[in-house]
């Protein structure tokens, strides 16, 4: 009996190690913005975000710090975590707790005191303040461990051992909690640290397969190289840099828990920033979005992908600019994920949009910017069902809609060569 209940356990670890997941909603999730977040200029609800977009999100992210006033139950940061759980399970959405080491002044790590039990207590009952939800939450413990700028940053020798501690203590408090072990990409190590081999960017930070349920990066791509595109090497060698991929998913899943693309300044303007038009964002956008797309096709143990889907202040440098104090929008482009995902639901050219009021609408809708040579306009429910047609003759053409079921639609106009597109809500 007791060697038939080890093969089973041994199928069920094996078929867990061989799942593999697909380019799905239920791949993508984000951050979409916290209320008590100084760095936030965008806050929408996990319900907003999938309403917004059409998508169906499973991954929604929160980030506090991992201190004994973080941690209060009885404080605003755990009154706002836990608003926040309840709005992701209102939508069925796993969450992800960010959770950095750092102290009040947000400069002094935690590791040390993590690693001698200071902090048991009080992960204990943080741990037991999650289990009341019963739902699986991802719990990332010092993110980007490998980076100089976190107060946490690379300190092997006292991450580790911190890591191992936090996870300890809080699977013991409530097993439905996953340890995710997210390391920044690591192109560029140890920039510009002394002492630091290579070699050791993700190895020497890991705390052990015993520890561990997830593994990922952070990744972004910025436009270093001021060439106003996103090069094939991004999609080519990220996730694989170093073997990372190899050496670590055969025994656990991988998340990205931050990633976007943006371009800040457009190729060739010297020390002058010129930023990029609505418009090249999007084009540029929808590239990091194609490469995103082969990575996870690509990587079939990648099991969620995460937006930093906010509006942030802050300041863009390189070796050659140096831009301070900008608002950079890292929000990618929903409309051209939502027809990634769905390529029987519209033909879609993301450059290519025109413009659609009201919106959401009730009675009626007005598709403007419509091309000369359109030969034929169609709207489009979420089936992918054509539940209206009509031919155009002018630029601007007003559509009856007052007899459609509320939803998304997207109105589909085509010409010999291009098709245009307007995502829509009907009320």
């Amino acid at each position: 009996m007791r060697k038939f209940t080890l093969l089973i356990a041994l199928m069920i670890a094996a078929s867990v190690c061989l799942q593999s997941y697909g380019f799905t909603d239920s791949t993508f999730g984000g951050y979409f913005g916290s209320p008590i977040s100084n760095i936030d200029l965008t806050c929408i609800t996990p319900r907003q975000a999938c309403d917004n977009s059409g998508i169906k999100f499973k991954y929604f992210i929160r980030y506090i710090a991992f201190n004994s006033s973080d941690l209060n139950l009885s404080g605003s940061v755990m009154t706002s975590l836990k608003m926040f759980i309840d709005s992701v399970k209102a939508v069925n959405g796993t969450p992800i707790i960010i959770c950095n080491p750092v102290a009040v002044d947000n400069t002094t790590s935690m590791l040390g005191q993590i690693s001698n039990g200071s902090l048991d207590n009080v992960m204990s009952s943080f741990a037991a303040m999650l289990a009341q939800y019963n739902i699986e939450i991802i719990i990332s413990f010092g993110p980007e461990m490998n980076g100089p700028w976190c107060a946490w940053g690379q300190q092997a020798a006292a991450y580790v051992p911190a890591f191992q501690r936090a996870a300890t203590a809080l699977r013991l408090g409530y097993p439905k909690i996953k340890m995710a072990w997210i390391a920044n990409w690591a192109k560029g190590y140890p920039w510009n640290a002394s002492g630091l081999n290579i070699g050791g960017a993700y190895a020497d930070y890991f705390p052990g397969d015993a520890y561990v349920d997830y593994v990922g990066m952070n990744i972004y791509y910025k436009d270093w190289e001021e060439c106003d595109s996103v090069p094939a090497w991004f999609w080519q060698t990220s996730l694989d840099y170093l073997d990372f991929y190899a050496i670590y998913t055969p025994k656990h899943p991988m998340l990205i828990t931050e990633t976007s693309g943006v371009d800040f300044s457009k190729i060739s303007v010297g020390s002058t920033r010129v930023p990029l038009t609505d418009a090249e964002q999007k084009i540029f956008k929808t590239e990091y979005l194609k490469a995103i797309q082969i990575m996870v096709t690509q990587h079939p143990r990648l099991t969620g992908v995460c937006f930093f889907d906010i509006v942030k202040n802050e300041g863009a440098s390189d070796s050659a600019h140096n831009w301070g104090n900008i608002n950079i929008d890292f929000r990618i482009p929903f409309d051209v994920l939502y027809a990634m995902l769905h390529p029987s639901y519209v033909d879609f050219v993301a450059e290519r949009v025109v413009a659609a009021y009201p919106n959401p609408c009730t009675d009626y809708l007005i598709i403007k910017g419509l091309p000369d040579d359109v030969q034929q306009i169609q709207l489009i429910d979420l089936f992918g069902r054509v539940v209206w047609t009509g031919q155009a003759v002018t630029q601007s053409y007003m559509i009856d809609v007052s007899t459609l079921s509320g939803g998304a639609y997207v109105c589909r106009a085509v010409t010999p060569t291009n098709v245009y597109i307007a995502k829509i809500l009907h009320n």
